[in-house]
């Protein structure tokens, strides 16, 4: 449940995100915004479908919006990067490092995803030597973005980490794992 469900939920959630913006301009939350104290927008997140109530029972989430944000200008907020791409507004993407933690299967690829989805930039995953064995399923599952030249993933261990974090072309380091993938 950790690893392919966790994935596959994730590129559904992304794709009616991506329907929403397409066909309305920006995301739909899943309930009506509110105001909490301090005049703070928070835009409610989770649950956003019926599955989330029923294996998630009692469980909520919501994002609070910076301070300049308020009702009326909610909508400017939201799905920002598809918004200022569409009007030539947007600096070309970066390209970014993925050192994938070891524990959870599902963690490095759904990084991946939000990177390429929700910050525009083209990614190297690098798995964990502990997840080695995933590469090809993740190379099959993200065909299409690796043919395209948005995503590629890479094996091995501290020294490949090492030279990848040191190259020229990479402009932004992500890590997810403990300690020891950082040092």
């Amino acid at each position: 449940l950790a690893g392919p469900f966790t994935v596959i939920r994730n590129l559904r959630l992304f794709q009616r995100t991506l329907e929403q913006i397409l066909r309305y301009g920006r995301p739909k939350p899943p309930g009506d915004p509110v105001t909490r104290p301090g005049d703070l927008v928070a835009v409610p997140v989770f649950p956003s479908e019926s599955w989330d109530k029923i294996f998630f029972s009692g469980m909520s989430a919501e994002i609070w919006m910076e301070p300049s944000v308020n009702m009326k200008n909610l909508d400017q907020h939201t799905g920002m990067v598809y918004r200022q791409k569409a009007n030539g507004e947007r600096p070309e993407g970066k390209i970014a490092l993925i050192l994938g933690a070891g524990n959870v299967a599902s963690i490095g690829p759904m990084d991946a995803l939000y990177k390429l989805f929700c910050e525009d930039q083209v990614v190297v995953l690098k798995t964990n030597p502990v997840n080695a064995y995933l590469a090809p399923f993740i190379e099959r599952g993200f065909r299409v973005l690796i043919e395209r030249g948005f995503l590629r993933i890479v094996v091995g261990g501290t020294e490949e980490g090492k030279l990848l974090c040191e190259h020229e072309l990479v402009e932004e380091i992500h890590i997810t794992g403990s300690d020891k993938t950082h040092d």
